[in-house]
């Protein structure tokens, strides 16, 4: 029961993070009836999964909300701030209510009360268009049979039939199936006459955890006012708990006479409708996954062995095998990681929320930003990332972004921007947080480090060292404490988080402009497919990704280069002597291999002594004493046990042009 219970609130807990990005989208654009379709869909399996998985107070608040935003999907109410703050008000109520189902504590059952209270007010608001429902109403006659496995899941029938009274109203006929009785079969069914102003789309979302399972059809009858006619409802269950269906025929006879004639419009729904939109998926504990990404890894490190062994041999048998066998590891690799990896935007879509709710506090009009919401990461990793992100996005809310008056007065728009950008570099993924706010004042980080006695007069320091200090324990330039910030606590738990996931943290920052954060984070355990070049009588590797075309030339082009540019296929491009840069000397008789790189948006060459392969990898960290290497992005196990390290081309040539512009500088 317990592994039950988990498994409802995982589901909750997507469902409710899933409507809290609907509902913000939906305050952005009002009249998207999209959007209300969505937030309502939702909102419905939210409530029958609580009601199936028995837990009711989650069901009841789900249940009023959804009423109230049935008023909005039919055209009765507009989507206003106050709407939209009592839904958040009750999802904060409801991610409570998943720790504490039955409200024992004190404060959840006070707010409880509170909330359906509130909810039933606003139902109440619009009950004088019910009328308006009535007089456009239809009627239709629904034929429900569960499987006799229908029980078997935990699905209940009641449930479904509850839903559907929701909808408008219902006179229900049982029947019982004929033959032995066992009491984890199923064995009543339904004919069911619903008079609503929904249609077939409202109706089939009733039946959406129970189609897979059961036999459902439905058809508009092409009369109104049957259920409140006294006679025909007498007619109709004179047939309760027969052991046969009504029959169509006769229900029209009936039909005909005792009920107003409308326009005939008949639909079916039943299983074979649905059962190619079918999906399944199996929910798997993250250890098993990381199990299996190791297995996976030693895998390949197994493959490169046996590839360098065939090679060796020079048996064209097991050649063939080890073709085989690469084929099938790869493919195999890409399923794993690709099961282990979820969007960043899973965590983005979080900060959306509280973006809104700080800003409405402060009375500060701030838009959160998302791109690069595709690239993807570790589940791990990015649960790690929530906390840091989340104190960064906090404080450029409250410190950075400025006041709409102040903004104004230095010739912003009154609303402020916070971007976050996520994208790959090499093996590295790199999280941008961007605003522009009011920057930071170097002059005041300094002046407050020299209280605090983190630096000493006289002492020089680069604007990066500078900003470094904003990270060290106890460390604010807030000069009072407020709820959100202040206390010099936030930043030192981003920069210690940052740093036990092996990444790094950046700041740039430039006064009335704004501040870019940027995280960098290695890939610790993952596979790439690589370049393998050997330079020197070493061997290294170059992602795949960043490669764009190789080439071979004669060393005589690259001695005594001052310029440091070469032309390859008539276009010139700079390049980096990585047999120099590594204290190697070339040998003017011979040739040396070129790998051209993108290098954001243009290119660059770089040489090495001779180009072995591609080659696929398992990316494994160096650890903190090579943690300085930037242009080192991890290393490699190839197949006869030694190790060859992981370039990162992009660093390299940020690297190699500061050094330059360094001795520019002292020249």
């Amino acid at each position: 029961m317990d592994s039950v219970r988990s498994t409802f609130i995982n589901e909750a807990t997507e469902l409710l993070q899933e409507l809290d990005v609907a509902l913000l989208t939906l305050e952005n654009n009002p009249n998207d009836t999209v959007g209300v379709e969505h937030v309502f869909r939702v909102m419905h399996t939210l409530k029958g999964n609580s009601k199936m998985f028995d837990f009711a107070m989650i069901g009841d608040a789900v249940h009023d909300l959804e009423t109230v935003y049935e008023d909005v999907r039919t055209g009765q109410r507009a989507i206003s701030k106050p709407l939209l703050d009592l839904s958040f008000q009750t999802l904060d109520h409801l991610k409570a209510l998943l720790d504490d189902p039955d409200c024992k504590d004190e404060a959840n059952k006070t707010r409880h009360i509170t909330l359906l209270k509130e909810l039933h007010a606003l139902s109440a608001e619009d009950s004088g268009h019910q009328s308006v429902s009535e007089a456009l109403s239809a009627t239709f006659h629904i034929f429900f049979k569960p499987s006799k496995s229908f029980l078997l899941d935990g699905s209940n029938p009641l449930y479904v039939l509850e839903d559907l009274a929701q909808v408008g109203k219902v006179l229900m006929i049982p029947h019982f199936s004929e033959g032995d009785f066992s009491v984890t079969d199923c064995q009543t069914y339904w004919d069911i006459l619903l008079e609503t102003s929904a249609g077939l789309k409202e109706i089939r979302e009733v039946f959406v955890f129970a189609e897979m399972n059961s036999e459902i059809n439905v058809q508009e009858l092409n009369y109104s006012g049957l259920i409140a006619n006294p006679s025909f409802a007498k007619e109709v269950l004179k047939t309760r708990f027969d052991d046969t269906p009504l029959s169509r025929e006769q229900l029209q006879v009936w039909a005909e006479m005792y009920g107003q004639q409308t326009l005939s419009k008949t639909t079916t729904l039943d299983k074979s409708n649905t059962s190619s939109k079918a999906f399944s998926s199996v929910r798997v504990g993250s250890e098993k996954l990381e199990e299996l990404m190791n297995l996976v890894s030693e895998l390949i490190t197994t493959q490169a062995s046996l590839s360098l062994f065939a090679e060796q041999a020079q048996n064209q048998e097991l050649e063939t095998i080890t073709e085989i066998f690469e084929k099938l590891s790869r493919r195999l690799r890409d399923v794993a990681f690709g099961m282990t990896l979820i969007p960043i935007n899973n965590l983005f879509n979080r900060f959306q929320r509280m973006v809104r709710d700080i800003s409405n506090d402060l009375g500060k009009n701030v838009n959160l930003i998302s791109l690069g919401g595709e690239t993807e990461l570790d589940k791990n990793i990015i649960e790690s990332l929530s906390d840091p992100l989340m104190h960064i996005i906090r404080n450029s809310v409250d410190h950075g972004i400025e006041l709409p008056e102040v903004r104004a007065a230095k010739g912003k728009s009154e609303e402020g921007r916070i971007t976050l950008k996520a994208y790959y570099s090499g093996v590295f993924v790199y999280i941008q947080i961007i605003d522009d706010g009011k920057g930071i004042d170097l002059k005041s980080v300094r002046r407050k480090a020299l209280e605090k006695g983190l630096i000493q007069e006289g002492d020089e320091h680069t604007e990066s060292e500078i900003y470094d200090l904003i990270f060290h324990p106890g460390f604010s330039t807030s000069e009072s404490v407020t709820d959100l910030s202040g206390r010099g606590v936030g930043m030192d738990v981003v920069y210690r988080t940052i740093q036990g996931l092996r990444g790094s943290i950046s700041v740039e920052s430039t006064l009335d402009v704004g501040t870019t954060m940027t995280i960098k984070l290695p890939l610790t355990l993952s596979v790439i497919d690589g370049l393998l070049v050997a330079i020197g009588g070493e061997k290294y590797l170059l992602p795949l990704s960043v490669v764009e075309k190789c080439y071979e030339i004669e060393n005589s082009r690259l001695i005594n280069n001052f310029n440091e540019l070469i032309v390859l296929d008539g276009v010139q491009y700079p390049f980096i002597n990585l047999s120099g840069e590594f204290g190697q000397q070339l040998d003017q008789a011979k040739r040396s291999q070129i790998i051209l790189v993108k290098n954001n948006d243009s290119f660059v060459a770089l040489t090495c002594d001779h180009i072995i392969g591609e080659y696929q990898a398992v990316v494994k960290p160096l650890g903190k004493y090579f943690q300085d290497q930037d242009f080192v992005s991890g290393a490699t196990i190839l197949g006869d046990g030694t190790i060859a390290l992981i370039l990162d081309s992009q660093k390299m040539v940020e690297l190699y042009v500061e050094r330059h512009q360094h001795v520019k500088k002292l020249a």
